[in-house]
């Protein structure tokens, strides 16, 4: 049973080497997605989304054939140990020490940066270039990756924050896999306010797509959900002639008709007294 206790250490190793690389970035996001798609493991997630924004995306076939080929070798691991198709509980149990120790390294991350706690001084004297991050990682420690209680710790942010926050859930599912998969996660909580997250920064384009979203997801629901009972297997089906899949690519295209990055940092500087640790 020793490979039941390495797993999780060699998975995080795995996962660091892989997403660390270069390579296709858009592929590396969604396989991500299918072995993370636990909410215990929401601060490791942003954690990868940080590397891979500071990552250099060229292509490169040779260091995408050795992700691959890591890929190949992790999925194998997950299968030995009968990772595939387990329990919501069996899994929370063996992702609880991992999830742990994700958002400890994190933490001590933050805790050398300006992230840990923030004041009208630093945030005036961070740059544009790392400020939209740095507010990213002091909400993540605030809402803490925990699902249960997710939705009602961000609705205890001040609004701005709040804007900030679920637009970059929004981000962080659709351009990782899509509306279909925001809206299958539990990001999916934040439906109902992410028009008004996009309007706030001004995103009116977003705002409108995301609107599209909600309207074509309630729409189409019952066919949208129909096979997807918590498998992955299930979940891919549901990609299938999907209403959705549509607007991923009307989102894809929307930034280079409105810069989201600057219109954050406008907003977050507009508003920096609510991003404001007392």
């Amino acid at each position: 049973m020793w490979y039941v206790v390495a797993l999780p250490s060699c998975t995080v190793v795995a996962l660091g080497t892989f997403f660390r690389s270069e390579g296709n970035v858009a592929f590396r996001i969604f396989i991500f997605n299918h072995f993370v798609n636990t909410s215990a493991l929401v601060v490791l997630r942003q954690w990868v989304m940080f590397s891979l924004r500071n990552t250099n995306v060229a292509c490169n076939a040779m260091k995408l054939s050795r992700s691959l080929l890591l890929l190949f070798l992790l999925g194998a691991l997950l299968k030995l140990c009968g990772c595939t198709g387990q329990t919501q509980n069996a899994q929370k149990n063996r992702t609880d020490s991992l999830s742990e120790e994700a958002y400890k390294a994190v933490e001590e991350r933050l805790a050398k940066s300006d992230s840990k706690k923030l004041t009208l001084n630093n945030i005036d004297t961070i740059s544009d270039k790392n400020l939209e991050q740095v507010i990213v990682d002091n909400i993540s420690l605030k809402v803490n990756g925990n699902s249960e209680n997710e939705y009602f710790v961000a609705k205890e942010l001040t609004k701005p924050q709040q804007m900030i926050f679920i637009i970059e859930q929004v981000e962080a599912e659709v351009n990782n896999g899509g509306f279909n998969q925001f809206f299958y996660n539990s990001s999916g909580k934040f439906s109902k306010d992410m028009e008004d997250a996009f309007k706030a920064i001004d995103a009116i384009k977003f705002s409108e797509l995301v609107r599209k979203a909600n309207e074509t997801y309630n729409k189409y629901k019952k066919e949208i959900t129909k096979t997807q009972e918590g498998s992955i297997d299930g979940f891919e089906k549901s990609y299938n002639n999907n209403p959705l899949n549509k607007l991923d690519k009307e989102f894809y295209d929307l930034y280079t008709k409105e810069n989201l990055s600057k219109l954050k940092i406008k907003f977050i500087r507009s508003h920096k007294n609510e991003f404001v640790d007392y």
